[in-house]
């Protein structure tokens, strides 16, 4: 009976541990303000219906193309970023929020919590400043494809994606985990996406596989990809390939 019980105990232990493990590898909570933000920039806020208060930030040029809501990497503190993104796509207006937990956002990031929040994020932002293209980038871009599955902004750009954090584990590993905790699904989001989408990824990617990023091509419709090289996971973000891009979608 006592051995029964602490193979029980062991069990629950190990599986306390590799759920821990699962939280860690993919949430790496933020906070850096290393770029003054001067008079072109705004601090926002958003409470949840749970009662947690999300920061967030507009870059506002005084003539802009148009209105891009940015959902940043699972390292990124977003607000902290906008100041050097807004360098990089400096003729757009920049709408960002931090996750929960990163930057200065209150609670605890899980994947339901911030699907919810990027939800009212989207409409309390098309209320307030209207119509937008919403950019993903890395994590990012499963928030966004989730948003965009849920709405229809003018456009989506998926800057360095995955498919799904099932099929990504299973690229780098050569295996799939078993009871996966979170699934950020992009692809299955993408199938139900009617805006145009632009993805944008690197052969040389040192994060993402190309060959994970090849299956959203099964995914998605009404979608334009570039392929781009000698790009690092980091890299691709302000890549000018990219920049050109967006800018001329509009």
């Amino acid at each position: 009976m006592i051995y029964v019980i602490y193979l029980l105990v062991s069990a629950f232990v190990l599986l306390f541990v590799y759920f821990r493990w699962q939280y860690s590898m993919l949430f790496h909570p933020r906070l850096y303000r290393e770029d003054p933000f001067d008079e072109q920039f705004r601090f926002l806020s958003i409470t949840t219906e749970d009662g947690v208060k999300l920061e967030g930030c507009v870059y506002e040029p005084k003539e802009y193309q148009a209105t891009l809501l940015y959902f940043g990497g699972r390292g990124q503190d977003s607000v902290g970023l906008l100041p050097r993104l807004s360098k990089c796509y400096e003729d757009h207006r920049i709408i960002t929020f931090n996750y929960r937990g990163y930057g200065k956002s209150e609670g605890k990031p899980d994947e339901s919590s911030i699907k919810k929040d990027a939800l009212l994020i989207y409409d309390k932002v098309v209320k307030n400043f209207g119509e937008v293209g919403v950019v993903g980038y890395s994590f990012g871009c499963a928030v966004a494809s989730f948003v965009a599955s849920k709405n229809r902004p003018k456009k989506l750009f998926l800057i360095a994606p995955f498919a799904s954090l099932k099929s990504l584990t299973k690229d780098i590993y050569g295996f799939t985990f078993p009871l996966l905790r979170y699934h950020f699904d992009t692809c299955a989001y993408l199938s139900k996406v009617t805006s145009k989408i632009y993805i944008f990824s690197s052969k040389d990617d040192n994060v993402v596989p190309i060959k994970n990023v090849k299956r959203l091509h099964d995914c998605a419709s009404f979608t334009i990809f570039m392929e781009l090289e000698d790009l690092t996971h980091v890299e691709i973000l302000c890549d000018k390939k990219v920049i050109d891009t967006i800018d001329q979608s509009f």
